[in-house]
Parts: C-alpha cells; sequence; structure tokens
C-alpha cells in the first residue's frame, strides 16, 4: 500500500463477481488502452491482441519517463491466468531488465498459477467468499494456490460487502487452512487484507464498521496477521 506501481489490466475474466467495479474488463473484446502521462486520463487506443513484448515495451517507456522510482509492475484484471502465457513471458522480460512483478489473481486457477510462479515477485490474492459469487468456489481451491504462492511473497485479500456472515467467513477461513500446509500453530502466516467492499451505483454496500472488527477478530484465529484495508487508488482517484 502506498508504493508507486506500473499498472496493467487485462481483458477478460471467468468470474462474475457481485462487487465487479470492472465490469468492461470481463470483456475480453476490445482495443489496448494505454494512459499518458500517468493518471492525466488521457488514453489512447493500440490494437489488440498486445503481445507481452509490446507490453513491456510501454512499460520501459513509461518507467523511463517518470519522476519516480517504481515498486514494481502489477498486472490485473479481469483475470491475468486466463493468458499464463503471456504473464510468463511479461515476467521475464521484466526480470531480465531488473524490474519486479505483481500479480494479482482470483486464487481459483491454480495450476495456471504454478506454471507462472517462477518469474512472480508478489502475488496478491483474492480469496472469494460465497456470497460475493453466483457459483461458490472450493475454499480447498485458494488454500492449494496459497500453497504455490510458497516460492514468493504473498499476501490474501477478502473483499468485504453488506451480505457477507461471519459463519461463512469462518468455514472458508478453516476450508483454507485444512488445504494449506504452511501453518504456524492453528494459523496462516500469509497476511489477510479484509477490504470493504467500494460502493458502485446500484451495486452492493459495505458491511457496517462493527461487522468488519467482527470478522477481523474472527480471522484473527486462522491467520497471523489481519488488516483492514480500504481499495486505496479508489480513495485518491486513480483508475
Amino acid at each position: 500500500m502506498g508504493v508507486r506501481q506500473l499498472f496493467v489490466r487485462v481483458r477478460g475474466c471467468d468470474l462474475a463477481c457481485r462487487y465487479c467495479d470492472q465490469p468492461q474488463a470481463r470483456h475480453s473484446e476490445g482495443p489496448c488502452r494505454i494512459e499518458r502521462p500517468p493518471a492525466s486520463g488521457n488514453f489512447t487506443d493500440a490494437a489488440n491482441p498486445f503481445t507481452a513484448a509490446d507490453c513491456f515495451a510501454v512499460l520501459k517507456e513509461l518507467d523511463e519517463v517518470s519522476e519516480a522510482r517504481h515498486h514494481s509492475v502489477a498486472l490485473t484484471g479481469g483475470e491475468p491466468l486466463l493468458y499464463p502465457g503471456f504473464v510468463a513471458a511479461l515476467g521475464s522480460y521484466l526480470h531480465d531488465a531488473g524490474r519486479r512483478l505483481y500479480l494479482e489473481t482470483a486464487g481459483h486457477r491454480p495450476q495456471q498459477l504454478a506454471e507462472v510462479i517462477h518469474v512472480v515477485d508478489w502475488v496478491a490474492m483474492d480469496i472469494k467468499l460465497p456470497s460475493t459469487l453466483p457459483q461458490p468456489i472450493p475454499p480447498e481451491v485458494f488454500g492449494r494456490s496459497l500453497a504455490i504462492c510458497e516460492q514468493c511473497n504473498a499476501m490474501v485479500k477478502m473483499v468485504i460487502t453488506g451480505d457477507v456472515t461471519a459463519s461463512e467467513v469462518e468455514a472458508v477461513c478453516q476450508g483454507v487452512r485444512a488445504s494449506y500446509s504452511n501453518v504456524t500453530g492453528t494459523r496462516i502466516s500469509v497476511p489477510l487484507v479484509l477490504q470493504p467492499v467500494t460502493p458502485v451505483v446500484g451495486g452492493v454496500r459495505p458491511a457496517p464498521a462493527r461487522l468488519m472488527l467482527q470478522l477481523q477478530a474472527l480471522c484473527q484465529q486462522y491467520f497471523e496477521d489481519v488488516r483492514i484495508i480500504p481499495q486505496c487508488h479508489r480513495l485518491v482517484g486513480l483508475l
């Protein structure tokens, strides 16, 4: 939180989260849009498919003209692991140039995550709660993905809406812990962020503050480090 990143958002997603704040990213059709300069709101279009080499060239250009140092390249979506070949190629370009890759993923595609983990420096992995999806994902799937993340730095995130219940959060925590091996005593060492949902027009609403605190206390039984952090780039009006 708070570091400068170059931000890449892929098109396409195989989930339909009820709190999705980027519904346009679900559609694989459309151009690649490039913002120059950062935070200007000025976008130019480039034709898709946009290759990993194309993407790296733009990132290199943006990095070189920037007045600030960048912590990493954040790769998000949509769902980047729909395109493991692209992720692996872009990660290789970045590593060869001495740069780092921060992958944001829903955590429901452990096989594809295993294919790219060797070029990833950080994984920010969502744990999708049943009430946020039309078709729940077994929590054991997230546990398997989390085990793959032992090869790099990692954090996990739960988006909390006003529809979330303590019982579903506890059931998911239990399922993740049961399928993840790196547990200190009874708690998972990877940090967990509880993120109050960002309100969207006509969409889901955030949970009350009291519930957020109750869920934090509950999750501390399963995770060593549990934090409540809002969607910061939305608060400051970026992307």
